[in-house]
């Protein structure tokens, strides 16, 4: 009794202390986690505040760039309208040489409009105000009528236009100003990379509920590295020359968001060492739809 009295007491002391030991080993993990959740709610809330802080930013400056478009837009006006009549001979006649600078001057001041005019619509785009009139109408003149308006834009480049479209009536609802706004975006990028002596084709077809226009060029193509970007303002790519891409970095953003808007799709297909093509579908639509409007994001 003696004996087991003595072991009962080791066994209760020793358990009893390893007990004791795990509990405060318990507590003491306990302590030093305790302070994790604060330190993971402010680090969330850093991330938020700077997200904001980068959101305000941004908002800051679409405004400043919509304001500058705007002063800049009614002096080029002027300057527009009086280059024109020059160019018509209104003043009466000019030296060859006179009629040179002031067609130059004149097509300068078409690419700066086009520039502020493509500013304002990606803050239109942006506030939801940009407004569109979709009508029914045949996808086919509005296409033939963009590659010959490029085909007047484009001379001397080397580069032919050739327009294949398939022999049928394909029946959308489409603004017909903005459609012509985004052929003349996809052919002017396509003929700026396609080679000198090459051809830009372009492709109409009809499928199932949709019709598809297609531009290809047989220029490098898009860099890989830049193609999830491709659709994003102000970007440029760097090509594999060397060359950076001109312009903006707009055009084919807002010619994305009018199909959008026009409940359609604008992508990139390019196959291993293959052409570039550009394309974008449009439902085709029932005999009964006759127009909507759209006010930004909204249909009436």
């Amino acid at each position: 009794m003696h004996k087991h009295g003595k072991l009962g007491a080791r066994i209760g002391q020793t358990s009893g202390g390893g007990t004791g030991e795990r509990a405060g080993e318990h507590r003491g993990a306990a302590a030093s986690a305790a302070p994790a959740q604060p330190t993971a709610l402010r680090q969330q809330d850093d991330g938020l505040r700077q997200i904001s802080v980068a959101a305000e930013e941004q908002e800051r400056l679409a405004s400043r760039i919509s304001v500058a478009s705007h002063e800049l837009n009614t002096p080029l006006t002027s300057l527009r309208g009086s280059l024109s009549l020059l160019a018509a001979g209104v003043s009466g006649g000019m030296a060859p040489q006179v009629h040179e600078l002031v067609a130059i001057a004149k097509s300068n001041c078409e690419r700066l409009a086009g520039l502020i005019e493509n500013m304002l619509d990606a803050q239109r785009i942006r506030a939801s105000t940009l407004h569109m009139e979709l009508r029914r109408q045949t996808l086919h003149p509005l296409i033939e009528q963009a590659v010959e308006t490029a085909r007047a834009c484009h001379p001397g480049q080397g580069i032919a236009l050739q327009c294949t479209a398939a022999s049928i009536d394909a029946m959308v609802l489409a603004d017909g100003a903005r459609v012509a706004q985004v052929m003349a975006s996809l052919l002017s990028n396509a003929c700026k990379h396609a080679p000198r002596g090459s051809a830009v084709e372009v492709r109409l077809e009809a499928g199932v509920g949709a019709a598809r226009v297609t531009v290809r060029d047989h220029g490098a193509g898009v860099p890989e590295h830049f193609r999830a970007h491709l659709f994003q303002p102000y970007m440029h790519a760097d090509m594999s020359d060397g060359r950076r891409t001109q312009g903006a970095g707009l055009s084919l953003h807002i010619a994305k968001a009018l199909i959008d808007l026009h409940y359609g799709v604008l992508a990139l297909r390019m196959g291993e060492g293959g052409p570039t093509e550009f394309y974008f579908e449009l439902p085709l639509v029932a005999g009964q739809e006759s127009e909507a409007h759209h006010d930004g994001g909204n249909t009436a």
